[in-house]
């Protein structure tokens, strides 16, 4: 059994390594990002005590391979691709960790707020030149998010993570595959898109987000310029209140 667990554990790894390095590459069609981070969520769901950090080196090294061959193995981006293929792996641990106390859901919802605050961090901290963001996957599709001017560029992070959560449930679940997680999956991927191409608008590009928060005045989108990173901003808040909850709460059970 426990081979057999190992062998699923690599399978879903490879996925995800293909299908997020496929996702930053393939700017015309982006679509595999919809789907690169549920198996990491089923690979996290398996990290119980005894087999943590075991579970989270299948992470480590998926983020690790495709965050460099999202810059195409240059050398100059290897330390960044290690940095940011060890916080990322952190932000599951601390899911994987807080997921007994909040339930599969709310991790859930924990890990969409962590993985934005961590985005919004690098961007606050000037770290953003060479991080890779999940949004970055639709540089070649503007016109795919055209509702981010409301929400902020990272807002495409949490698109990302919405699906990817909705596709996990769809094919992780008590059955092979769940038919009302599959429609939300489904939803989820084509409404923005389908919002954005009806009104013909065009999303905040990732250089705008940067010269934002560089202080520069010349950003051509006044409603962007007023909010900024709006659910960035408002998960970091969020993700701090529920990690200060799961600790208090584990602390008071231990009494």
């Amino acid at each position: 059994m426990a081979k057999k667990t190992k062998s699923y554990m690599s399978v879903w790894m490879l996925m995800a390594t293909v299908m997020l390095s496929g996702g930053w590459l393939m700017k015309p069609v982006p679509v595999l990002m919809f789907g690169a981070l549920a198996p990491l969520m089923a690979i996290s769901e398996q990290a119980k005590p005894g087999l943590f950090w075991e579970r989270l080196e299948y992470i480590l090294l998926a983020f690790l391979f495709s965050f460099w061959a999202a810059h195409l193995f240059e050398l100059a981006f290897v330390l960044p691709a290690i940095g940011q293929a060890i916080i990322s792996t952190l932000v599951f641990g601390a899911v994987t960790f807080a997921r007994p106390t909040l339930g599969r859901s709310a991790a859930a919802f924990l890990l969409l707020a962590s993985w934005l605050a961590l985005e919004f961090l690098l961007v606050k901290t000037g770290f953003a030149q060479n991080a890779l963001f999940l949004a970055d996957a639709f540089s070649g599709r503007a016109n795919w998010t055209g509702w981010t001017p409301q929400a902020g560029y990272l807002a495409g992070s949490a698109w990302v993570l919405l699906a990817n959560f909705a596709l996990y449930r769809a094919c992780w679940g008590e059955s092979p595959v769940q038919p009302g997680w599959l429609v939300f999956f489904l939803m989820v991927v084509i409404t923005p898109i389908g919002y954005s191409l009806f009104h013909n608008l065009e999303g905040v590009t990732r250089e705008q987000m940067l010269l934002l928060y560089s202080g520069s005045p010349d950003i051509p989108d006044a409603e962007y310029a007023r909010g900024g990173e709006v659910v960035a901003r408002t998960c970091a808040w969020v993700a701090v209140l529920v990690i200060l909850f799961v600790l208090v709460k584990g602390k008071i059970n231990r009494k």
